[in-house]
This record gives C-alpha cells, structure tokens and sequence, in this order.
C-alpha cells in the first residue's frame, strides 16, 4: 500500500491489489517476466543430452519423456517422503522416461531427496537448468507433473500439459493445461494418461504475451514519484543504468 505503482501479472491480480489500494492509475497489468523468459526459450534450438547433463537412467531426448519437479510443502514436511516417492512411482508406470529435477530447499526436501535416490535406477536425475534451458526443455516433454509454478505459468504459454499435484499451488490462477489432483496415486496416473493423450495446448496469455519486461521499463519512465520525475524514455535508452533496470524487470 506504500508502493507508488504496482505492476501485476494478471488481471486477476490487478483487481486484488486495486482492491487494496483504492486507486486504479497505480495499478498496471504487465505480465509476468516470467513469461518473457518462454518466449525466448521457443527461439532457442533443442536441449540435447549434453546440455542436459545430470545422472541416472540415460535420456533419449530425440523419444518421448515427461518431467518431474515436485518441491515439499512446509506444512506437510512429515509427508515429503511419501509424496515424491509417490509421483515417482506413478510417472514411471505412465512415461518410460522419466526427467526428475532434485526439489528446493524447503522443509521436507531432505526426505523428497531420499526417495529420489531410492529410484535412481529408473530416473535421469538433474539438478538445475538456466531457465531458458529449462522451458525449451519442457517444450520437449509430454508433461510436467509436480507442483512448480512453472506448469502453472510459463507452461501455460508455452502450451505444455501439466499435472498439478497437491496444495502448493492453492489459489494460484491457472490456464487450461493445467490438471489438479491430490496425493492419490490412482488420480496421479490418470491425470497423467490424459495429459500425455491430449498433447499440446493452445497458448494462454494469463499471465502476460512475453513483452512485461518492456512494459514494466515503460511504466517506469512514465512516471513520477514522490513529486520526482521518473526517467525519461529517451534518456533511458542510452543510460547504463536505466537500461540495466529495464532488463532487469
């Protein structure tokens, strides 16, 4: 409520933080960065095998996988265990190939760890991906099945299948290639099953077209705050700093 603008990533959003404040002219829809970032990651070439790195079950990328990014919830850190094993377990029943990425350091994350280990055998197991690696390769999946934000958003535009499992994601907006199921491994694998039968998605624009970074830098330079005039747009298309900012957002 302090704030001078707020850029938002949905329309959704935009009315919440209206609702908040109480003027409209503070309140922009921009999309989400986020988005910006798939935009770019469908101009960039395949991920191959060396790119991909990572340990486990050797990946045929060329062949069809799914991936797995689950990360624990805090308040259900007792069951991280069982919920990664779980998935896991499931995904291998439905894909023949199976991409895991270790889960974040949460709460529960040693325990998501543990089970991960368990089943290396069956998984091609990865740390982490720079993110426009990460969603070019999700464009190469059949499906992410998890609870990341990134099938919630980013696959969402890219028009990936996603299986949302569990709580994590309450409440968050979410477009059509989303599927929602709880902890149960019978929902898990049809969700799955239906996610890899329908295929591709088509684009949704939820949260944003790929251009807030820009939108976010124009905001920016059309404003004034605290009675101080913002950047001009023409100074910040030379100025170092000014245009590091907008990059940035």
């Amino acid at each position: 409520q302090l704030a001078d603008i707020h850029c938002v990533s949905t329309r959704q959003a935009q009315m919440r933080v209206y609702a908040l404040t109480g003027n409209s002219e503070s309140v922009i829809w921009t999309g989400c960065p986020s988005i910006d970032l798939a935009k770019q990651a469908l101009s960039e070439p395949p991920v191959t095998a060396e790119e991909l790195g990572g340990a486990g079950k050797p990946m045929n990328l060329a062949q069809s996988f799914v991936v797995v990014l689950q990360h624990p919830v805090t308040s259900e850190a007792a069951q991280a265990y069982q919920q990664m094993g779980q998935t896991l377990d499931v995904a291998r029943t439905c894909a023949a190939q199976v991409l895991c990425f270790w889960p974040g350091e949460d709460a529960g994350a040693d325990a998501m760890s543990k089970a991960i280990r368990e089943r290396h055998d069956g998984l091609h197991t990865i740390r982490s991906l720079p993110p426009v690696r990460f969603l070019r390769l999700l464009t190469q999946a059949e499906c992410l099945i998890g609870n990341s934000s990134a099938g919630i958003r980013e696959a969402g535009w890219l028009g990936v299948p996603a299986v949302n499992i569990g709580s994590r994601q309450t409440g968050r907006e979410r477009g059509r290639n989303v599927v929602d199921v709880g902890h149960d491994a019978a929902a898990i694998r049809a969700a799955i099953q239906q996610q890899i039968a329908h295929g591709r998605y088509t684009s949704s624009d939820l949260y944003g077209k790929g251009d807030a970074g820009e939108r976010i830098a124009e905001v920016i330079c059309g404003r004034s705050f605290n009675g101080r005039d913002a950047v001009r747009a023409d100074a910040a298309a030379t100025h170092p700093l000014a245009v590091g900012t907008a990059q940035s957002a």
